[in-house]
């Protein structure tokens, strides 16, 4: 039972970047609904069983951790909706899942984390599926747009890697807190960071009634929903088929891009992006045993 409600969460997250797309607002503006809408939802949740404003108020250092976090998810949303608004659904998915590489060197550098040899070769063969994956743009394709997708698909790595780290410390500070109570501080703050960069860029605009009704999608079936079930699910099942399971979302992302909005991807890119999915998956697999 657990195992299909990996696969139902992995399957709703993948549904992510057809929202984004879907909905004519700014990039950033769409991360703040996100964001916002999640923690409405999820902070009143918590509330009724823990007693979150005395941890905030008391544990000066979870609400540092809780604020950096907030900041890293709204900016890597913020880089990564471009992403998907210039290279499309699938390949900016895609790109943004190198993270489980950039958060086994930052574990290593700074957290004092040891890595395997054999995650070391793995992560070379996913940065060769990478560059195979980046280096055939498709020919409808604008080179400078392309370019430029790329590069945000790659920071939006960084930012979530990084993004995770701090969650996975806010975990670490307070015991026994639920996952979805920490997932729900942070978004606050994201909300706050993205209100204010699309503050700074002009980006507001009023949404339309058909914008309203995909921002209560994006919120409900990919960011609430989706993540939830992947949370509760997660602990009950094998380390290697979570992994695998997981990579279900650049797939349906991918998929749903090719059928909804026509994106195309060459043979080439076809064979990188396998080679690099296969590498992240069985990197995340090394990691999550060592």
């Amino acid at each position: 039972m657990m195992i299909w409600l990996c696969v139902l969460g992995a399957m709703l997250i993948g549904w992510a970047p057809i929202f984004v797309r879907w909905i004519e607002l700014g990039p950033t503006v769409v991360g703040f609904y996100r964001c916002l809408g999640g923690a409405l939802i999820l902070l009143p949740v918590a509330l009724i069983r823990t007693p979150l404003w005395s941890i905030l108020k008391s544990r000066k250092d979870y609400l540092l951790a809780a604020v950096i976090a907030g900041i890293l998810f709204g900016l890597d949303l913020a880089v990564w909706h471009r992403s998907v608004r210039g290279l499309g659904a699938g390949l900016a998915t895609v790109l943004g899942n190198t993270q489980v590489f950039h958060v086994a060197w930052i574990g290593y550098f700074f957290l004092g984390e040891r890595i395997k040899k054999s995650f070391l070769l793995y992560m070379l063969f996913g940065f060769i599926g990478l560059y195979v994956l980046i280096g055939d743009r498709p020919l409808n394709m604008n080179s400078d747009v392309y370019r430029n997708g790329v590069i945000l698909g790659l920071v939006t790595g960084v930012l979530y890697a990084s993004y995770m780290t701090f969650l996975r410390r806010l975990e670490s500070l307070v015991k026994p807190l639920p996952a979805y109570a920490n997932l729900g501080i942070a978004l606050f703050f994201s909300a706050i960071t993205l209100a204010i960069i699309a503050t700074f860029n002009g980006e507001w605009t009023v949404p339309s009634p058909t914008d309203w009704s995909y921002i209560a999608g994006l919120v409900l079936v990919p960011q609430v929903l989706g993540w939830v079930l992947i949370t509760k699910s997660l602990s009950t099942i094998p380390v290697s088929l979570a992994g695998l399971i997981i990579l279900l979302q650049p797939l349906i992302s991918s998929m749903l891009g090719v059928w909804i909005f026509n994106e195309t991807f060459t043979n080439i890119q076809i064979g990188g992006a396998l080679l690099l999915l296969i590498s992240v998956y069985r990197g995340s697999v090394i990691r999550a045993r060592a």
